[in-house]
């Protein structure tokens, strides 16, 4: 897997989830191959499911707005940390327990290669990684120590105290991939992106509502350029999503930061 710098190893880490996803060109018929792929991944370390019904809005081109049922697989490790989630249109692989993006991506190979034995999806749409990170103060630092100060709430000029912040940028990585960072900052809430909460499953290294000031930074990284669905050419391509990841993490947060949590 390419990488700008070595591995960070932060035995304080402020990292609470990280996800891929793939998406593919529909599989209508995705429910009769579930139940082999289930049956493969369950000998590869995923032996827990959980399946969902859950109904969704959609609009074709001059069209009015429909709902539509979409079913959904989950299937989870032991100690419930890692999961792969599968429906019609996409794989996703997550996890609470983060070790390193090679062994990240060794996991999204396997479950990659058992949606391609049976499920034989033809057409790669999208791939994305997504790193969610809870900054919190630690001993004697404060967020204004911990994250650089463009994302603060100080850099705004407003003469009130601030009570939450909400800071979002989209960078072109290049001509097929883009980088979404978020940062939220408040005295005390829910300290977990909301769009993932109904589905989440996993056992949190930490409790999403906090009662003292946080920070969530949450940075996706994502590849459009459509191809042939290949299980190589994917993992590469999410190689290539976190190296600019990492470096990103690196710019985002302070080098005191980085001393801190190690």
């Amino acid at each position: 897997m390419k990488r700008t710098h070595s591995a960070l190893r932060l035995s304080k880490t402020p990292l609470i989830f990280v996800l891929a996803q793939v998406r593919v060109a529909p599989i209508a018929q995705i429910d009769s191959f579930l139940p082999a792929i289930q049956e493969t991944l369950r000998h590869r370390g995923f032996p827990h499911l959980i399946k969902r019904k859950f109904m969704i809005d959609h609009a074709p081109p001059g069209g009015e707005h429909v709902k539509q049922e979409r079913v959904q697989w989950e299937m989870m490790n032991i100690a419930k940390t890692r999961s792969v989630l599968i429906d019609e249109g996409s794989l996703v692989l997550q996890t609470t327990a983060y070790d390193s993006g090679e062994s990240f991506l060794a996991d999204l190979q396997i479950a990659l290669d058992a949606f391609k034995e049976h499920a034989k999806p033809t057409d790669l749409l999208r791939v994305g990684l997504r790193y969610v990170d809870l900054i919190k103060p630690i001993g004697l630092l404060g967020l204004d120590a911990l994250v650089v100060p463009s994302l603060r709430p100080a850099a705004v000029n407003l003469p009130w105290p601030s009570v939450a912040h909400f800071w979002e940028s989209l960078r072109e990585t290049s001509s097929n991939t883009k980088l979404l960072v978020r940062y939220t900052e408040a005295l005390r809430g829910f300290a977990f992106p909301p769009d993932l909460g109904p589905f989440i499953s996993l056992q949190l290294n930490r409790a999403p509502e906090q009662d003292s000031a946080f920070g969530l930074l949450d940075t996706d990284h994502f590849d459009e350029s459509r191809g042939v669905f290949d299980v190589s050419d994917t993992i590469g391509r999410a190689g290539d999503l976190h190296d600019i990841l990492d470096q990103s993490f690196r710019e985002l947060v302070t080098p005191a930061a980085l001393e801190a949590w190690k």
